[in-house]
């Protein structure tokens, strides 16, 4: 630990010592040293900041708890604190990651801590700056969602842009749809884990989810459009009914 922690440590040692017997682990006291910009530490040989900006913290969903919830299993008012402390576990309140994510079939092996891209809570959310993702502004709100996306999904997301989906996304046409519009379904091989023909049911029940049940949708798609021509004609079929034209 350098110097300056050394005295910011004990200096915080002096004010706990003659703070009331109540006193408790709450935000505001981690951020008298942590609201420092210059605050630092070394950590495998390199110069990690410990700032935390408590704006971002009073912004996100997890405003209203203390600093200890997240980052369990040491003693804050010990000072200065252990040089080993345990990282921040997401599931152990985000017991559901899995279920909730499932466009990413990696989080099937998720931990809650620090893991590669696919399973990494803080890849996509952040830390201190968590946002809703159904707030305005948000990184998964509306279409900043694709762009959020293609922060990995660089090359599928180039393609999506040039696709009509795309465009249609882009110019933010009623029913168009995005990335999770589709994915939030077990559309690919490696969420299915089944034979081609099963996958290839299910994609076909996503795209009829809008192409034909969408009311938005269908209406601007002429009656004769290959696509649903094709549906009507497999409908007839498996109905019972005669062939249609």
């Amino acid at each position: 630990m350098n110097v300056q922690m050394r005295v910011r440590a004990m200096t915080i040692a002096v004010v706990v010592c003659l703070a009331p017997p109540l006193f408790t682990q709450a935000g505001e006291d981690c951020l008298v040293c942590h609201e420092d910009r210059s605050l630092t530490m070394e950590r495998r040989g390199r110069e990690v900041s410990l700032f935390v900006d408590a704006s971002l913290i009073a912004r996100s969903p997890h405003a209203d708890l203390g600093c200890d919830s997240c980052h369990a299993g040491f003693d804050a008012e010990n000072l200065p604190h252990r040089g080993s402390i345990e990282p921040v576990n997401c599931m152990d309140c985000h017991g559901d990651a899995a279920e909730v994510h499932p466009f990413h079939a990696a989080m099937a092996g998720a931990t809650g801590t620090d893991g590669d891209p696919g399973t990494s809570c803080k890849e996509c959310h952040g830390t201190h700056g968590v946002e809703r993702i159904d707030a305005p502004g948000s990184k998964f709100h509306g279409p900043r969602l694709v762009e959020t996306c293609g922060q990995c999904h660089d090359e599928v997301t180039r393609h999506f842009r040039q696709s009509e989906h795309g465009k249609a996304f882009e110019a933010g046409s009623a029913g168009a749809p995005s990335c999770l519009s589709c994915h939030e379904e077990a559309l690919t091989e490696a969420r299915q884990g089944e034979g081609l023909a099963s996958r290839k049911l299910d994609q076909e029940k996503i795209c009829l989810s809008c192409h034909l049940d969408d009311p938005s949708v269908r209406a601007r798609m002429v009656p004769d459009a290959g696509f649903i021509a094709a549906m009507a004609r497999l409908c007839s079929l498996a109905t019972g009914g005669p062939p249609t034209a």
